[in-house]
């Protein structure tokens, strides 16, 4: 069904014809620029996130360890680690200085210190933890790839961080520009998610406005809580080629198969991004149920190529991916990825009534366990109540758990909890929707409430823009587009899905507050549109009946 009053639109299509496709180009650069250098103001590019130290001493320590004495894998050398937690960036508790993560002489002079050490690296045979060759401790590897990526474009140093996420950033945005550069309402699209980045890094939500206090978790969008941002671009291009319903041409598979490399590295950078998926098996489904009349079956199948295109890419880079591990991540003790069950049981803490329930049940040294201590608590009573599991497969040399066996049986303590409890799980999931809800409510208050006039201004007249360009669609121009919205809708409840599985709170939420802005601004444009082509229906009937009754 077309918008009311399409053959009223007539006129409009011819005199915005133009403007729509080079205008939103020409938006584009500048949105991007102002991308680019909001970043450099508010400092991105001069500091770390102090929250999440662990994993940057693991990825700096590893990719030193690859990039300057030649040992890759993903493996980190206790020397280089501890060169750079002796020159400021310690994590220990009692040596902990979040200030030092925002200095960046400081980072660069740690860096430089771990980077010129006196120390040779053990034989193959000899490499494992006793000797200092340590494997991730429960964590993403990609941020690893991340820190090397930036070393190798521009140099050692954090300054390399933030140019580096906007060459991914804007390589993203110019590959969907490839693609869909013929296409204005699209364009509108990309437009406005460069216009939610924009609006982010200026807003509270980042340090670069000290609204929300020193140390907030977004201290740079190079990092892995906002990292995971970067595959909304990627989503938006795949989605629009399986509602489009286009023919497989060079260029669109070029640009796909760039753009599922760049959602695989974001994926390897924080698991949770995985969410983006579901999603475009969503897409895929629909575009194999409803085929277009007079095609048969197989032109039907034929209609979700791009989600194929991209879980074959998917899978042969993670396939390449594991041919580059060190041999101590084979077997089941080291992990790969980040915990999955870890982080699900953890999430459990998030019910207001676990202290009060459960506390006493979950101690480690005689003290209730809380934070990530809390699965570990866990994990001993599993093996309390089962004194014939074999404890040299959890623990090492050391007494220390192997995050393999952390993530084995925090995954049975769940299933074991959840028999016990089942309402008791329910209840927490409810909790955290709740809380999921009421966070987003608040930070798109706020971050449209602290926005600039201009910023403002900015936003207004690319949702105008954006419904220009709806407005002109044709008939089967509208329906394809209708097919995009809806699946852009399916997204929002499933970005959604890694916090109601671990934790609600707005640190671990860019990616699920990010699609509801740009989905706000989407479904704004649209409403205008409709509600314009409504107004010039009325209209152009008002005329049509005024008209006999002059003659008469």
């Amino acid at each position: 069904m077309a918008f009311p009053g399409r053959c009223s639109l007539t006129l409009t299509r011819s005199l915005f014809g133009f403007g729509c496709n080079v205008a939103p180009t020409a938006f584009l650069v500048v949105i991007l620029g102002l991308v680019i250098t909001a970043g450099y103001s508010a400092g991105f590019d001069r500091r770390l996130a102090p929250n999440e130290s662990g994993r940057w001493i693991f990825a700096l320590g590893s990719a030193l360890t690859n990039k300057v004495y030649g040992l890759g894998g993903y493996v980190s050398f206790q020397p280089v680690e501890a060169a750079l937690q002796a020159g400021g960036l310690a994590t220990d508790a009692d040596q902990f200085v979040p200030d030092n993560f925002y200095d960046n002489i400081l980072i660069n002079k740690a860096i430089k210190q771990a980077s010129n050490l006196s120390i040779r690296i053990p034989r193959p045979e000899l490499q494992y933890e006793a000797v200092g060759v340590r494997t991730n401790p429960g964590d993403d590897l990609g941020l690893v790839d991340f820190v090397l990526l930036s070393f190798t474009l521009f140099s050692p140093s954090v300054e390399a961080f933030y140019p580096t996420f906007l060459i991914i950033f804007c390589g993203s945005v110019f590959l969907y520009w490839c693609a869909f550069r013929g296409e204005p309402v699209y364009l509108a699209i990309l437009l406005l998610q460069c216009i939610v980045f924009y609006v982010l890094f200026v807003s509270p939500l980042f340090p670069g406005i000290p609204a929300m206090g020193h140390g907030s978790a977004w201290t740079t969008p190079a990092t892995p809580h906002f990292l995971s941002t970067l595959a909304a671009v990627p989503l938006l291009h795949v989605l629009a080629a399986i509602s489009r319903r286009q023919q497989a041409s060079l260029m669109q598979v070029g640009c796909l198969i760039g753009q599922a490399l760049i959602l695989y590295f974001v994926i390897r950078i924080r698991l949770s991004a995985a969410w983006v998926v579901g999603p475009l098996l969503v897409g895929a489904m629909l575009a194999v149920l409803r085929p277009r009349k007079r095609i048969r079956k197989l032109g039907s199948v034929l209609h979700c190529w791009p989600m194929l295109l991209v879980v074959v890419v998917l899978v042969g880079a993670h396939l390449k991916f594991a041919t580059y591990l060190h041999p101590l991540y084979s077997g089941e003790q080291r992990l790969r990825h980040h915990s999955i069950w870890h982080e699900i049981y953890y999430g459990l803490q998030q019910h207001p009534q676990w202290i009060a329930k459960y506390g006493n049940a979950h101690q480690i040294n005689g003290k209730i366990a809380t934070g990530d201590e809390q699965p570990i608590a866990a994990i001993f009573r599993v093996l309390d109540a089962h004194p014939e599991i074999d404890r040299s497969e959890i623990f090492d040399t050391a007494g220390s758990m192997y995050w393999g066996a952390i993530e084995k049986y925090s995954g049975r303590a769940l299933i074991e909890f959840v028999r016990e409890d089942p309402w008791f799980f329910v209840e927490n999931l409810a909790y955290k929707l709740i809380a999921l809800l009421r966070t987003l409510k608040w930070t798109l208050l706020l971050i449209i409430s602290t926005l600039s006039l201009s910023g403002v201004a900015l936003v207004v007249t690319a949702i105008i823009g954006a419904a220009l360009s709806t407005a002109s669609l044709s008939d089967y121009e509208t329906r394809s587009y209708r097919r995009f919205l809806v699946l852009l809708c399916i997204c929002v409840p499933f970005s959604w899905l890694p916090n109601l599985c671990a934790i609600a709170g707005w640190e671990v939420m860019a990616d699920a507050i990010a699609l509801l802005l740009l989905v706000a601004f989407i479904l704004s444009s649209y409403i205008i549109a409709w509600a314009a082509g409504l107004g010039i229906s009325q209209v152009m009937r008002l005329r049509n009946i005024d008209a006999p009754l002059a003659h008469s």
